[in-house]
């Protein structure tokens, strides 16, 4: 019995030598570009360069803006250019480490997450408000469109679990 493939995962959890055949799996049109052993730009390391593009594409641009705001942005992001240009660069003595982390977290329909919120209003174009509140704060997350309704998506605002809540009730 022959099973389907397994989706590509949308998560980055292996070593940072791993990190160009991912995101060449994951980039629906543009491509990945490894330079390795060049002069970083701040002149004092040895860095591989990994210059990843979007060609447009809002698939790979989103892409482009999770790896920006992963732990391979925060440490390796040299700088973004317009046309959907990140560029990379990671030290070599890092790129062979056998740790493995999570460097590009999955991808999520979470929005974002307000611990603090306590009321939630919803202003109408009548002028009137619908205004409820909350105890826990609130996830706010995005569903598309359904199959029974292509045209139309839902904003989903959530009371938080208790482990994501700011202060403990």
């Amino acid at each position: 019995m022959s099973s389907a493939p397994a989706a590509p995962s949308t998560s980055f959890f292996d070593r940072l030598s791993a990190l160009v055949p991912w995101l060449e799996e994951q980039l629906e049109h543009g491509r990945v570009t490894l330079t390795l052993n060049q002069v970083g730009a701040s002149g004092l390391h040895e860095v591989h360069r990994i210059e990843v593009t979007s060609a447009g594409w809002s698939e790979d641009e989103r892409l482009l803006a999770r790896m920006r705001d992963s732990l391979v942005g925060l440490a390796y992001w040299e700088s973004s250019h317009r046309g959907g240009l990140d560029v990379y660069e990671v030290p070599v003595k890092y790129w062979e480490s056998p740790l493995q982390q999570l460097w590009v977290d999955p991808v999520t329909d979470t929005i974002d997450t307000f611990p603090e919120i306590r009321t939630i209003v919803h202003e109408r174009q009548d002028g009137t408000q619908v205004s409820m509140g909350t105890t826990t704060g609130v996830r706010v997350r995005y569903e598309g469109p359904s199959s029974e309704n292509p045209f139309a998506a839902t904003l989903v605002i959530e009371d938080l679990p208790q482990e994501d809540r700011a202060l403990p009730f």
